[in-house]
């Protein structure tokens, strides 16, 4: 995913003058102007007040969009001004937009998943740096990614582990990391008893320290579990349709080049390591294996 092409001052700006104002009080003049820019009492004022303090942070987090594992929480603001940002993205009509463009900023074929487990819809957005501990970057479009609410609710705070003095990430930034563009998630398609059954494991050709993240993301989200679940229904579906292809004359050869093509056609749209394609390509390379499916 690319990073969202959204102008964040100008965001916040907008959201600020949505807030309301109160300028009763105001020394600088004695009357209630609409557009009063210096009013400090009123919501919008005071949003106004904190746009310095949070844009240091927005250019820290740009600043270290390589090395994430270095922005950590500071304590900034009161805890009014925490509900007010709080506030500003749940209920602002002005940030509704911009959750819509950072939907849409998911490539078409994908808008369907959920980029961080590629199994359920995206149905809300998750704050990378959790809105509680950073609430600075609570309306800050990079820190915001399309999600599922599954990952978003295991996910929760989870972002950061220290092992041996070093704070180490355990989830991938789809804006900012890297990913490896070799096939990483390997599975094996076995039959027992005519029972189809899949394993699925992590294998890299080298160590990073990309690699250690892409590990702890799927131990974090429990990803090799919930695609070894999510298979069932894929494998019996598949393997149902293969029984029917091989009593009815077609050869286990002419099986695994329509298991091929629709490895390929999934790879193509998701990936070499989506989980649907690992399905489909490790059972067009069992062909031993499929057979046993029509074995008296």
């Amino acid at each position: 995913m690319s990073e969202p092409t959204i102008n964040n001052e100008e965001v916040f700006e907008n959201v600020a003058q949505s807030k309301t104002y109160r300028n009763d009080h105001c020394k600088e003049c004695s009357i209630t102007q609409k557009d009063c820019k210096v009013c400090s009492y009123g919501n919008r004022g005071k949003m106004l007040n904190l746009k310095d303090k949070v844009f240091q942070r927005y250019q820290f987090y740009f600043q270290n969009k390589n090395t994430l594992h270095e922005i950590r929480p500071i304590k900034m603001m009161n805890p009014d001004e925490v509900q007010l940002m709080a506030n500003s993205y749940k209920t602002s009509k002005v940030f509704q937009t911009v959750k819509n463009q950072l939907l849409d900023n998911v490539p078409k074929e994908r808008r369907g998943v959920c980029p961080f487990c590629m199994i359920s819809e995206p149905t809300t957005m998750d704050h990378y740096f959790s809105e509680s501990e950073y609430p600075e970057y609570i309306i800050f479009a990079p820190n915001l990614v399309p999600c599922c609410s599954h990952c978003n609710s295991v996910k929760g705070k989870r972002l950061f582990l220290k092992n041996e003095g070093e704070i180490k990430r355990t989830v991938i930034h789809f804006y900012y990391d890297v990913l490896p563009q070799t096939k990483y998630l390997k599975s094996t398609f076995y039959v027992i008893d005519k029972i189809p059954q899949i394993s699925f494991w992590l294998e890299f050709e080298n160590e990073t320290e990309i690699t250690g993240i892409i590990k702890k993301h799927f131990e974090t989200l429990h990803l090799l579990e919930r695609y070894r679940k999510r298979s069932n229904g894929i494998l019996s579906t598949e393997c149902e349709n293969i029984r029917v292809c091989l009593v009815n004359g077609f050869s286990v050869k002419d099986c695994v080049r329509l298991l091929r093509c629709k490895a390929q056609s999934s790879e193509k749209i998701f990936g070499k390591n989506y989980w649907e394609a690992c399905i489909y390509r490790a059972m067009s390379e069992s062909e031993d294996q499929l057979m046993k499916l029509v074995e008296n």
